[in-house]
């Protein structure tokens, strides 16, 4: 009946069920701590860092993710904290914060990284499962699928379907074979164009896995998990391999040849498609048959400039190249260069008809002859034409737009000029094209519409020699009016008051009026300038 005890001599030792016991006892944090999720780490880091609460949407802001995820995220992340008698605190209005002493922070810093894993939401699958199928040079089983980003078979025949869907509109299609494989079928410059989108975030799918900027170039966002998931460093490797920072060279070297300058958001996309060109075609997957219309590129002085932009006279591959100059030629340029005009000889005729058109809408004749805003819808039309000819992809311009509702009656001359250009160049041109071209007819109808003086009326009651002298301090002050009419305040409601302003030194009571009204010091103070100022401003 003793058989269990154990003797002060004999070395110690748990049996089966006692080591049991003495895992249940041991301290949770260590053996039943729950995996974190990358976004939860992210979430937790970002709290640690500040020092005051934090909103939902800020840190959202940061991780570049919504505030409904941030929120969802948080209820997991207030389970794992208890486990180190640390929480969550949301107070309404003021923000979200890290509840805990120094001893559990220092705790939480070491041990947050080991406690994370990859939970890939749908949107991140889906963009991995298309980076594989856009870069596989052979078929794929089912179970690769599943291997490669942690998920079920429903799940990802639900993820390839979505995928599938987006890859149509570049001309792409999943092929599925029993026994055989999934793949992707389409040309190389099909799937060159899908690459973009994907690295642009130019997809369907939020939440983008890279970021593409001036300064860094082509980022992986998930860079720093590599070692979490097999994908993901594959996916770094080739995303490094992208150099985006020396297309951005390439093409300056080439604005300076041919003397011209594209947009800011042009240069980045063009920089991308050759970085994945330069990539794809090191892989040896190269184009064929790009462009019918290649003797008639060849011709161009671009053609020289694209060969200069790459390396030399030893570029032989004439595919690519069309492909170089084809990008050039499309992209949205800042200001003209100087040969686009004469790419077709409809151009000119279309201008003329456009600026027609224009000058009608507004019933400002000058419109006509404006060629800052001919320029302008040579910079932005002939890329946008070029890019429809040679059924090119670039990312949708980056533009703020100016308010449909307040702007309508640019929007309609815009939608107007793109069906002219859809009768004259047979190209129906995006939407975007028509922001851009109303924010162009608004700085030209601010230049040239007449600069109206605004008539004023001023009441004075103190006298002849006081009215003088608050209108001469008016007209010193702000030379952009027009006459300034002095009326007594005992005819101010039978005067004929044609203006478009009442200055008053004394109330007006009981003055039926639309004219805006003022009331000022007869010295005219610094407010009262304030004030008529930010009227003239109106």
């Amino acid at each position: 009946m003793f058989d269990n005890k154990v003797s002060a001599h004999e070395p110690y030792t748990l049996e089966a069920n006692q080591e049991e016991t003495y895992r249940l006892l041991a301290p949770l944090p260590t053996l039943y701590m729950p995996p974190l999720t990358t976004r939860q780490r992210d979430i937790l880091h970002t709290l640690m860092r500040s020092e005051s609460p934090l909103a939902t949407a800020t840190i959202a802001a940061q991780l570049d993710v919504t505030s409904r995820q941030i929120n969802y995220s948080l209820k997991g992340l207030e389970r794992w904290l208890l486990l180190y008698g640390a929480a969550v605190q949301l107070t309404p209005g003021v923000g979200v914060s890290l509840v805990c002493d120094d001893a559990v922070r220092q705790s939480l810093l070491a041990d947050v990284a080991l406690n994370a894993e990859i939970v890939l939401s749908a949107e991140q699958r889906r963009q991995i499962i298309a980076f594989v199928l856009l870069n596989a040079s052979s078929q794929h089983i089912l179970e690769n699928f599943q291997t490669i980003v942690g998920a079920s078979r429903t799940t990802v025949l639900k993820d390839l379907d979505a995928v599938g869907v987006w890859l149509q509109a570049f001309g792409l299609t999943i092929k599925r074979k029993a026994n055989y494989g999934t793949w992707l079928d389409g040309h190389e410059q099909a799937k060159r164009f899908a690459l973009a989108a994907l690295y642009a975030g130019d997809t369907p799918f939020a939440e983008s896995l890279w970021e593409l900027s001036y300064t860094n170039g082509l980022q992986f966002r998930l860079a720093a998990d590599t070692h979490l998931l097999t994908i993901l460093q594959q996916i770094e490797t080739t995303t490094s391999q992208h150099n985006v920072r020396l297309g951005m060279e390439q093409i300056a070297r080439a604005e300076a040849t041919l003397g011209m300058r594209f947009s800011d958001h042009a240069v980045l996309h063009i920089a991308l498609a050759l970085a994945i060109q330069a990539q794809r075609f090191a892989a040896g997957k190269r184009l064929t048959a790009v462009s019918e219309q290649k003797e008639w590129l060849r011709q161009l002085t671009v053609w020289q400039a694209a060969i200069d932009m790459v390396g030399g006279d030893d570029v032989e591959d004439t595919d690519e190249l069309a492909s170089i100059v084809q990008y050039l030629l499309a992209g949205t340029k800042i200001n003209r260069w100087p040969g686009d005009i004469d790419l077709d000889p409809r151009y000119t005729p279309l201008f003329d008809t456009i600026l027609h058109q224009v000058g009608e809408a507004y019933e400002l004749p000058i419109l006509r002859h404006d060629a800052t805003l001919r320029d302008g819808l040579a910079a932005n039309l002939i890329p946008a034409c070029l890019r429809m000819r040679f059924g090119l992809y670039l990312p949708h311009e980056a533009q703020q737009p100016i308010s449909a509702e307040k702007y309508a009656f640019e929007y309609q001359i815009a939608k107007d000029i793109l069906n002219t250009v859809e009768q004259m160049m047979e190209r129906t041109l995006p939407y975007y094209v028509q922001v851009n071209l109303a924010m162009l007819l608004r700085a030209a109808y601010i230049r040239a519409r007449p600069k109206a003086r605004p008539n004023v009326v001023v009441v004075c009651p103190s006298g002849m020699a006081t009215a003088q002298l608050l209108v001469a301090r008016i007209k010193a002050r702000f030379q952009r009016l027009g006459e300034l009419k002095v009326i007594s305040v005992r005819s101010i409601h039978t005067a004929d008051l044609d203006s478009d302003l009442i200055l008053t030194t004394v109330p007006l009571s009981g003055l039926e009026t639309t004219i805006p009204i003022i009331e000022v010091h007869p010295h005219l103070s610094t407010d009262d300038i304030a004030l008529i100022t930010e009227w003239l401003a109106r």
